[in-house]
């Protein structure tokens, strides 16, 4: 086991077995410290040797784009070039170079490489916050990011909003924000008309 791994902060003596995920602290074997240490499985288990490429061996073999001297085993699915084994990124049932995996990940063609994700969340509660904070003629604001946080609330009220756990209250509120001061200007606009055909 690997259990050597992991060393006393006292005097650097290998942990014993038994204080790995143990129910209670177990005595240093050379300080006599106690040690209680917690460990995942995976740092238990065999690790595997990574693949490397193999060598040409015969003229008619296809070579690496990457390395000249190791040979093809796979053409990536994305751009066709030939990859050594080193080479050859497993990613979604597909082969693809590392090339195209950074292409796709900075360029944001591969949805699956996400290096960001909208909070809709946010943003629907940004739009119906945004007429109550500039208090400036809400009328003409509220018009427009009233009915957008609505939209926003609704057509992403499912969508993951990635790690972070999902906060949906924030989408209750821009809709039931965007109600009130969408019924508020229709009410004052209703108020203006009436008072204009006395």
């Amino acid at each position: 086991m690997q259990a050597a791994v992991l060393t006393c902060g006292t005097c650097d003596t290998p942990v014993p077995v038994e204080a790995v995920n143990g129910p209670a602290p177990v005595p240093c074997a050379q300080c006599g410290a106690p040690i209680e240490a917690a460990a995942f499985p995976a740092l238990f288990r065999e690790r595997t040797a990574g693949h490397s490429g193999e060598r040409i061996l015969f003229d008619d073999e296809s070579s690496c784009f990457y390395h000249a001297g190791k040979k093809a085993v796979v053409p990536c699915d994305v751009c066709g070039r030939f990859l050594c084994a080193l080479c050859d990124i497993e990613f979604n049932n597909q082969h693809i170079c590392p090339y195209c995996i950074e292409a796709g990940k900075t360029k944001g063609k591969m949805e699956q490489l996400e290096n960001e994700r909208m909070r809709y969340d946010r943003l629907a509660l940004g739009l119906s916050l945004l007429p109550i904070v500039f208090f400036i003629p809400m009328i003409y604001f509220v018009i427009f990011t009233a009915p957008a946080a609505m939209f926003v609330t609704l057509r992403h009220w499912s969508t993951p909003l990635g790690p972070v756990r999902p906060i949906r209250w924030r989408f209750v509120v821009a809709f039931v924000l965007s109600v009130l001061q969408l019924t508020t200007v229709g009410l004052f606009v209703t108020m203006i008309v009436m008072e204009a055909m006395r």
